[in-house]
């Protein structure tokens, strides 16, 4: 039987100052922004999660969605960031 779970959510924000988005985000939800994360770089920053919940990201955009979307990948257990990968759109 397969099982897959949710592994990540990805929050994309047009904006020019992406550390005040991350900011927002993280007082919204309720999560701090984990700076030291190796992913909280470039147009990436990264909320505080616990290992066995969804990592949340959120990425600085050029341009906004045409429509609004949530977008989540979704790892098999056990596979990590292997070749076998679908996402959900």
């Amino acid at each position: 039987m397969h099982h897959s779970r949710l592994c990540a959510v990805l929050i994309d924000c047009k904006t020019a100052d992406l550390d005040e988005a991350a900011r927002f985000w993280a007082a919204a939800l309720g999560r701090p922004v984990d700076l030291g994360h190796p992913m909280s770089r470039d147009n990436y920053r990264m909320l505080e999660t616990r290992s066995d919940e969804v990592n949340i990201e959120i990425q600085q955009v050029e341009r906004a969605a045409r429509i609004s979307t949530l977008r989540a990948t979704i790892f098999p257990p056990r596979c990590g960031a292997s070749k076998s990968w679908a996402r959900l759109w």
